[in-house]
């Protein structure tokens, strides 16, 4: 289940498949709402970046501890608590990437203008 979760977040991202309130948003001019797409892009990496901490950090303590799991299977909690921070790793990465994207569309959007 955690690998469905995490594992989307960046496909999604890279389709920009989210959902948008789209009344408000699509009725901006193109420059500004490339704007508001890199600081909401910038935001949403830097939560995300925190998520990862906390959760790579929860992943560690398993590993030191020598956490298990409870029942028939007595597996290594470990391996299901690395698939957050690596899902939240790729999500950064995307976002990073699509801001700037964004970028460079201010830029060239700037350039066109001037």
């Amino acid at each position: 289940m955690p690998i469905i979760v995490f594992g989307s977040l960046s496909y999604l991202e890279m389709y920009d498949g989210h959902v948008r309130v789209g009344i408000v948003f699509d009725a901006l001019p193109e420059g500004l709402r490339a704007g508001f797409n890199v600081v909401l892009r910038l935001a949403a990496a830097a939560f995300f970046a925190l998520i990862c901490y906390g959760a790579s950090r929860e992943a560690l303590k398993a590993w030191d501890f020598g956490y298990r799991t409870s029942g028939d299977i007595d597996a290594p909690l470990v391996t299901t608590l690395v698939i957050a921070p690596i899902g939240c790793v790729l999500i950064v990465l995307r976002l990073l990437v699509n801001a700037a994207g964004d970028v460079q569309h201010l830029r060239g959007a700037s350039d066109r203008i001037g």
